[in-house]
């Protein structure tokens, strides 16, 4: 596979931020009381997707990796569609 331009891959990483917020704090969809803090994006090296670098803030407070498509996708609950990470609004978190 050829591999992408740096313009293209800084572009992509630039697009991202339009979509999540580093720095901000997310809840999972399946527990509001599993908050994530977004501490950057980078590049997926096997197919050049951008991917979400995130750290739990509860328990063991793990760092995990998610494709960025993944992070912003919806998904059912019930008959309802919701986002799998949503932003938490300073009343949730604070």
């Amino acid at each position: 596979m050829a591999h992408l331009s740096q313009a293209v891959l800084e572009q992509k990483l630039s697009d991202a931020a339009n979509v999540v917020t580093v720095g901000a704090i997310y809840i999972h969809y399946k527990d509001p009381t599993h908050t994530y803090s977004v501490i950057a994006f980078g590049i997926w090296e096997q197919d050049e997707s951008v991917a979400v670098i995130y750290k739990a803030l509860y328990g063991e407070q793990l760092t995990f990796i998610r494709p960025l498509s993944s992070w912003i996708q919806s998904v059912a609950v019930g008959e309802k569609s919701v986002p799998r990470f949503r932003l938490a609004t300073d009343t949730e978190y604070n």
